[in-house]
């Protein structure tokens, strides 16, 4: 059931908000979040039944570990804690590497074993990570007081089920207690409908129109066609926007979503192509793994506290697991280990340039994107040979040839880049009902000009009623969200 589909729009959602709306008329909190729960599981086991067990034997298994760690003294606690990350991390590792491992690792070494065939559950990579995040803040104390019907809202709550963002339970709990959150009125439905709109138009108006073309170039280069320069551009700035304008559109979608019910999360995209370099990319681009990545990685091997050298290592680490937590392959693994590189030498060359004068921006913006998109060709091709195909191609060593795209993509090309680089971003069209959870914003940015400034007023309300009935005559030919597979 994906949020761009009919069922999901017009029977699902309608139906867990009237249920949530007369529920929440009591005074007693829990039958309203009982609803939730069930609507949510419904959500998730729509996809796939059997990856129910999966999730729900997940929580189980970390509230129990949370409970017990939460009673111990300061060195069992470090003890539980190692364990049930690392209980986390290999239930991960069993359904999302084991193929990888077998048909990857152990078979060029000539250790052939039967090939096995494991389904990766929806959602494992993100709610993983979600409950290493709660099994630490019990740890540390940052969490005292949880309770497991709060524990299985916040991980279940199906607007970030399956691709996030990533939250922190202590943020959603003050949320749950609050007479100001977890209700419904009319200003929240206002905002959270726009944010809706918003995220839709994005995945279903832009993203799914550019996806053809990508899908056409990668697949020419997987098959081993030939590629000529302008088709190899062409299909990797259609890739560079397709996942920009997917993964930001659900999203917003997901924090629409949400706000029906008065449940802010936080802001996950803050315009990252127009980032002046790669730090300035992790801090916008999937805010809430970048958060993950540097507080349960980046810190724990040492961060930047034992100099210049450990710093830059400890960088690569990090963004190497990171790529290989998209996906079991050696191009996510090439991806994050290019990423790292570049986010370490990002960092020397700051050193070195000192109080010297910047890079122009249109210099610093150019590169950074530059960058970003080359590294993206090792993340969407099906193989390392594909990769290389698609980057010979770039450089004008391809074979040429491919297929022929007029000035139509080049037009609609050049509109991604005007919106990706020039548009105010959705937060900030929506500025009034920005999510504010300080450890998650985004850098602070001005809200959109006037005329682009929402605001409850009859003319939006047309404005964004008029997007919805175009988006909704495109939804036949709705796609799944690319980060759905990881």
């Amino acid at each position: 059931m994906l949020f761009n589909s009919y069922i999901f729009l017009f029977a699902f959602l309608p139906l867990a908000w009237a249920g949530f709306a007369a529920l929440c008329r009591r005074d007693d909190r829990r039958p309203a979040k009982i609803w939730i729960i069930l609507c949510s599981l419904a959500f998730y086991g729509w996809f796939n039944p059997t990856d129910l067990p999966v999730i729900l034997g997940s929580i189980g298994v970390n509230f129990a570990l949370a409970r017990a760690i939460a009673a111990g003294p300061a060195r069992r606690r470090a003890l539980l804690f190692a364990w049930g990350a690392a209980a986390n991390t290999a239930l991960l590792a069993y359904y999302k590497y084991t193929r990888f491992f077998v048909l990857d690792v152990l078979a060029p070494l000539g250790l052939t074993l039967p090939a096995p065939h494991i389904e990766l559950p929806l959602g494992i990579s993100f709610f993983t990570f979600q409950q290493i995040i709660f099994l630490r803040d019990i740890k540390n104390g940052a969490v005292t007081d949880f309770r497991f019907l709060d524990y299985v809202f916040c991980v279940t709550f199906f607007p970030h089920l399956i691709a996030g963002p990533i939250i922190k339970y202590k943020n959603i709990l003050a949320q749950l207690v609050s007479r100001a959150f977890f209700g419904v009125s009319s200003v929240a439905t206002a905002w959270g409908f726009s944010w809706l709109a918003l995220g839709l138009a994005k995945k279903v108006l832009i993203a799914d129109r550019i996806a053809p073309l990508a899908n056409e170039v990668f697949g020419l280069a997987a098959s081993g066609g030939s590629l000529g320069a302008a088709t190899a551009w062409a299909g990797a700035l259609a890739y560079t926007f397709q996942i920009y304008f997917d993964f930001s559109g659900y999203s917003d979608m997901a924090i629409g979503l949400a706000l029906l019910f008065k449940i802010e999360l936080p802001v996950n995209f803050d315009s990252p192509y127009k980032s002046r370099s790669i730090v300035e990319f992790w801090r916008r681009w999937h805010i809430t793994l970048s958060w993950f990545l540097r507080e349960c990685l980046y810190i724990p091997f040492g961060g930047n506290r034992k100099g210049p050298f450990r710093q830059y290592v400890n960088l690569l680490a990090t963004m190497l697991l990171g790529g290989l937590w998209h996906g079991a392959g050696y191009g996510f693994v090439l991806w994050g280990g290019l990423h790292g590189l570049a986010l370490a030498a990002t960092h020397a060359y700051g050193r070195l340039r000192g109080s010297a004068r910047p890079l122009p921006a249109w210099l610093a913006v150019g590169g950074t994107f530059t960058l970003t998109l080359l590294a993206w060709v090792l993340f969407r091709a099906e193989t390392l040979g594909a990769a290389g195909r698609v980057y010979a191609a770039l450089c004008g060593a391809g074979a040429g040839g491919g297929p022929a795209h007029g000035w139509p993509i080049w037009v609609g090309l050049t509109a991604c880049a005007g919106l990706a680089f020039f548009a105010p971003n959705t937060q900030q069209i929506l500025a009034a009902a920005r999510p504010r959870i300080e450890a998650f914003l985004s850098p602070g940015e001005a809200a959109a000009p006037g005329w682009l400034s929402w605001r409850p007023t009859t003319a939006w309300a047309v404005l964004l009623a008029l997007l919805f009935l175009v988006i909704v005559t495109q939804l036949s030919n709705a796609t799944d969200f690319l980060y759905f597979q990881f």
